[in-house]
């Protein structure tokens, strides 16, 4: 009779609630990466000219048009908002759902990056020689970048908590969360039981882009009951809704570089 008294615990905790995860708006420390990949800079710490801490780096006035963009396509009302204590993801949470309670929690924090932040390689070799060699043997998921990182392990613990928060508080409901790149690929072990070889590949091929959703459905069957518990199932892979002409995304970007004048005086 074990098995009774499982689906009995299964039905009183309830149903999960249905998941919208949100990666936040493109943000200054990506800025500072492209400026990287153009071979204009060394470092995105180079690039943007000042050291911003990661917990208030901003959106870009493209990423704020990215999340409101998303705020006036999206027809789903939430019953509950969660965002990261980074500024970034608040940022985007209060545009994309204005006026509505954020509720704010630490474990959708980004994967630390610890002394390593905003560095470029050959600053990696030079003062974090042996956590380089590591990271590229051990690959992202086992390995930290330098002193006071995480790996993907890490991220997966605190992520692991917090669902059990979710399907406590939240059960039946419909949760938007906004988040950070890494937060949606662990999000995806914890659901779709990937291998770590295979979770970095698939993180690659379906790559969610800045304000993208990754939603989790329940699944089909009452209130998405199968084999013997609720489960949710992946809607799609991650998509996007805003698209970007040229025009507008050049006028993003030489209010970027203004703005970035005004943000090396704020933290010089």
């Amino acid at each position: 009779m074990k098995w009774l008294g499982n689906y009995i615990l299964e039905w009183l905790r309830g149903p999960w609630p249905e998941l919208y995860f949100v990666r936040h708006g493109h943000g200054f420390h990506q800025l500072g990466y492209e400026i990287v990949e153009q071979g204009k800079a060394k470092s995105p710490l180079e690039a943007l000219g000042v050291d911003i801490p990661n917990h208030l780096m901003p959106l870009t006035p493209l990423g704020r048009w990215q999340a409101e963009q998303t705020g006036k396509l999206i027809n789903i009302e939430p019953d509950c908002i969660y965002a990261s204590q980074i500024q970034r993801a608040i940022e985007t949470a209060q545009i994309v759902f204005p006026d509505r309670l954020i509720k704010i929690d630490p474990r959708l924090n980004e994967k630390e990056f610890g002394a390593s932040h905003m560095l470029g390689k050959e600053d990696l070799q030079r003062y974090f020689p042996y956590q380089l060699v590591r990271y590229q043997r051990d690959g992202k998921y086992f390995a930290s970048k330098a002193p006071d990182g995480e790996n993907y392990i890490d991220l997966f613990i605190r992520l692991h908590s917090f669902l059990d928060t979710l399907r406590r508080d939240w059960a039946g409901k419909t949760v938007y969360i906004f988040c950070h790149s890494a937060v949606t690929t662990a999000i995806r072990q914890l659901f779709e039981h990937y291998d770590p070889e295979t979770l970095m590949k698939v993180a690659e091929e379906e790559w969610i882009e800045n304000c993208g959703l990754l939603h989790y459905r329940r699944a089909k069957g009452l209130y998405g009951w199968k084999d013997g518990k609720f489960r949710l199932e992946l809607d799609q892979p991650p998509y996007k809704l805003w698209q970007l002409d040229s025009m507008i995304e050049e006028q993003l970007q030489q209010k970027a570089l203004a703005e970035l004048e005004e943000l090396r005086k704020k933290f010089k």
